[in-house]
């Protein structure tokens, strides 16, 4: 997944760091539940 801006001041310094957190917290429930239907 990529994001992107014209806007060099834009983002923030650690905010892709977060978003792949949350990310990474999110994906193995995502992937059990998937999973389960297959």
């Amino acid at each position: 997944m990529l994001f992107s801006s014209r806007d060099p001041q834009h983002y923030q310094q650690g905010q892709g760091t977060q978003l792949l957190q949350e990310i990474a917290s999110m994906l193995p429930g995502l992937l059990e539940r998937w999973i389960e239907r297959a």
